[in-house]
């Protein structure tokens, strides 16, 4: 036998020799990763991984016979509860604020996992990927079929990228498609279109209704919900500013529920965003790991667009005599954005990883 560890809970297991090298899923906290063999001394305690037995003779490990006793190993390396031995039908209580320190430092340790070398060929490639966007802007008649293609294709990725985090795996998902073109392209781009459009509706229901008031214009009212749509946050002082103040709420309440329809439509149906009940419930019962994604994701949100005012981006024909400095400075703000949106994704999974005991509902 041999000993290894996980690198997540920090857990030691016994593992025959012959596993060396192979890729297993932690029982304490889920995460995937390859044994490496530390020593060959015998570890102490009996933990085994999925692919082992029950050492003879021995008690079955209580991890394995409780699924919701994964959190038990959060609360251990959080200085909260102790892991103690659960029955199957107990679930064990982790500190809140305890989790969310754990869950905190695995999203920084997630910046070492994107350091890796197999994860920088993958975001490299990726980049690449989301940089053709910017030459398919002049491919005329091509132009809409080739964003397309490539947004589906970077939008697939990222919900791996989210299942991947919720599992815990070591590492970030292959960049193979399986789904075929619908599946794998116009699916995932549905599911962002439908995240956008829900999340911004508590914001065009208060235009409508100051539209059916008399209060605004209703093409003006469509016009400002549409450019809100595509992260045209300007258009909302075009309103009055008695009317401001009641927009910037409505918009502020639909991106709240932004991470958790991510994650949402990532290991779920779109269906599923009909449960409003269910995610308010769920963002009240994990609060401060929630503020965690939330700023996350907002900063993930507003930094390509920042980067692109200050560098004077926003305009591409009033740069086409600097056609290869635009180009070159978009390339850098393209890179930044995969790179924050990579790692708000593996966050957002990893809050579902954490925070699932706390759920409103499960996946299993």
């Amino acid at each position: 036998m041999i000993r290894s560890h996980c690198p997540s809970c920090r857990t030691v297991f016994k593992v025959p020799a012959e596993k060396l090298g192979k890729r297993v899923r932690c029982r304490r906290c889920g995460t995937t990763f390859t044994i490496a063999a530390e020593t060959s001394d015998e570890p102490l305690g009996a933990a085994y991984l999925e692919f082992d037995n029950p050492p003879s003779g021995s008690q079955v490990d209580p991890w394995q016979a409780s699924p919701s006793a994964q959190q038990g190993a959060i609360a251990a390396a959080a200085g909260g509860a102790e892991a103690t031995q659960e029955s199957a039908d107990e679930t064990p209580r982790v500190p809140l604020l305890g989790a969310t320190r754990v869950y905190v430092r695995e999203i920084g340790r997630t910046l070492l996992l994107m350091a890796r070398p197999q994860s920088l060929i993958v975001l490299a490639i990726v980049c690449v990927i989301c940089s053709l966007q910017l030459v398919a802007m002049f491919a005329l008649c091509f132009a809409l079929p080739m964003q397309i293609i490539l947004a589906g294709w970077y939008l697939a990725y990222l919900l791996n990228v989210v299942v991947s985090g919720a599992a815990n795996e070591d590492g970030l998902p292959s960049l193979t498609m399986e789904d075929g073109v619908v599946g794998g392209i116009l699916y995932p781009l549905l599911k962002f279109v439908a995240i956008t459009v829900l999340s911004m509706a508590p914001l065009g229901l208060l235009l409508i209704s100051f539209a059916r008031a008399g209060e605004l214009d209703g093409i003006e009212a469509l016009s400002v919900w549409a450019r809100v749509l595509q992260r045209d946050f300007s258009a909302m002082l075009t309103l009055e500013p008695g009317h401001q103040l009641a927009a910037w709420l409505m918009l502020g309440l639909g991106l709240v529920f932004q991470p958790i329809m991510l994650l949402v439509v990532a290991v779920d149906t779109i269906r599923s965003l009909l449960r409003v009940d269910l995610m308010a419930r769920t963002i009240i019962r994990t609060a401060p790991g929630y503020a965690v994604l939330l700023v996350l994701t907002l900063v993930t949100n507003a930094a390509p667009v920042l980067l692109t005012v200050l560098l004077g981006l926003e305009d591409p024909e009033s740069m086409l005599p600097r056609l290869g400095e635009w180009f070159a400075l978009s390339v850098a703000v393209v890179c930044a954005g995969v790179l924050l949106s990579v790692l708000q994704m593996r966050a957002t999974g990893l809050y579902y990883h954490f925070f699932k005991t706390r759920f409103a509902w499960s996946w299993g």
